[in-house]
């Protein structure tokens, strides 16, 4: 029996959208909410699919589903977020979209003969949403609302990704989904009461840190509570990743939302006058451990492998750790000089992770536009970009003045920082130790 405590079933009954979620042990709960005419044919539409892919030949154990509020799922009958291949003859199926499969819902719901979404745009929707049904139709909805996409759309132009990254701002866009134009997508999303509460602070704060988390990991019984809260509300989602139950975001798009309100509810000041010391003391709390782990679970159960996300993934961890939450992760948005991996708000400063010099040219002349090309997005005093190797580099880069080398040693446990001219900066040599959480 399949112990993966995060599956879903839906149905309709009526008007009714009726929802079945595994409580451990292949036991199902369910609940259920009246829905709108649109939303039911999106699910409907979801459900057909994944149907006619998933339950094979256990229809009688689905049906028993429908007359019952327990019932027992095997592992065959369960759908996790991301498309999952069984052992037997029937297609990956997931909850969230694949990319042809949203390829085919824009075919079909957004029609270039009507609408004016260039591909730049559509992808970033997609990554944003991590194929995440009810994130994707809120996403196009806002958007259509725009000012700016009515005033493409007389014009005949398209709307793009570099449009959307100069007419508005992260902000503006997470707000959207405060109002009426995020549709009833808004109410599965984060309440700012529940981040007042210490224990899921704490919770979202550690997902944030690692990616994702294990029901080890919290060991005071508030805590444990409060994890048990944040998945069944929905705001958490799980799944069983080698032979462990990991806890994580559905999405990239709900990562950036709690990441918002942490920033708007907790006190993310600190103490740091420059943006080269602050990496600094960053840097010198990573961990070889995570730095030379392959595999990391992130946002929608997703395995990451490329070692430049490891280098991202460590800089977050140890910029939450330091700062005390204060660093925002807004990929695909522009600030007023350029694009950033991470935002610092409290300091508005921008930090740019590479490896081995990969695209630096490229990376370094986002920053050379000139003041106001993203004017109304957001302000930018100090950037950063940091190169991270395992070789010392041999070509100085005179003219890239924001660039600095970090050159990690012996498994990565020895740091050497040096800038574009190749010299170590001051306190820029120091070993890492162990990860301490």
């Amino acid at each position: 029996m399949c112990k993966n405590p995060m599956c879903m079933l839906f149905g309709f009954v009526g008007g009714i959208l009726m929802m079945w979620w595994s409580v451990g042990d292949g036991i199902l709960t369910s609940t259920s909410k009246r829905v709108g005419s649109q939303m039911r044919r999106w699910c409907s539409s979801l459900m057909k699919h994944r149907c006619r892919t998933r339950m094979g030949n256990s229809g009688t154990i689905c049906s028993s589903v429908y007359t019952t509020t327990l019932s027992v799922v095997p592992c065959l009958c369960k759908l996790c977020l991301l498309p999952t291949a069984d052992e037997g003859n029937l297609s990956a199926a997931g909850l969230l979209f694949t990319h042809a499969e949203f390829d085919e819902l824009v075919s079909k719901h957004y029609p270039d003969s009507e609408y004016h979404f260039h591909p730049s745009f559509l992808e970033m929707v997609f990554k944003i949403t991590d194929g995440h049904v009810g994130a994707m139709y809120s996403f196009f909805h806002i958007i259509l609302g725009s000012d700016q996409y009515r005033e493409l759309k007389h014009s005949g132009q398209c709307y793009t990704l570099e449009l959307f990254q100069k007419t508005g701002s992260p902000v503006w866009f997470l707000q959207q989904f405060e109002s009426a134009a995020a549709g009833v997508f808004r109410r599965g999303l984060l309440p700012d009461d529940a981040l007042r509460v210490l224990a899921v602070a704490c919770v979202f704060f550690a997902v944030l840190c690692m990616g994702s988390m294990q029901d080890t990991n919290f060991t005071t019984e508030d805590n444990t509570r409060a994890l048990q809260l944040c998945f069944s509300e929905g705001w958490l989602h799980t799944d069983y990743i080698d032979n462990k139950t990991e806890y994580f975001f559905p999405s990239t798009f709900h990562r950036w939302y709690v990441e918002w309100k942490l920033w708007d509810i907790l006190d993310t000041t600190f103490h740091a006058d420059k943006i080269l010391d602050f990496v600094i003391n960053v840097i010198s709390i990573f961990s070889p451990q995570m730095l030379s782990t392959k595999r990391r679970v992130t946002t929608a159960g997703h395995v990451q492998h490329s070692p430049q996300a490891q280098y991202q993934n460590e800089f977050y961890r140890c910029c939450h750790t330091h700062s005390n939450g204060s660093l925002i992760l807004f990929p695909e948005f522009g600030t007023t000089k350029g694009q950033v991996d991470f935002y610092i708000p409290a300091k508005q400063w921008g930090v740019t992770l590479l490896q081995d010099g990969d695209q630096l040219v490229q990376h370094s002349g986002q920053f050379s536009s000139q003041p106001g090309l993203y004017g109304t997005t957001l302000p930018l005093i100090d950037y950063i970009i940091l190169d991270c190797c395992t070789t010392t580099p041999r070509l100085p880069h005179p003219d890239l003045q924001k660039l600095f080398h970090i050159v990690f040693n012996d498994g990565f446990s020895q740091v050497k920082i040096l800038d574009n001219e190749l010299k170590e900066v001051p306190r820029g040599e120091f070993m890492l130790l162990a990860m301490s959480l």
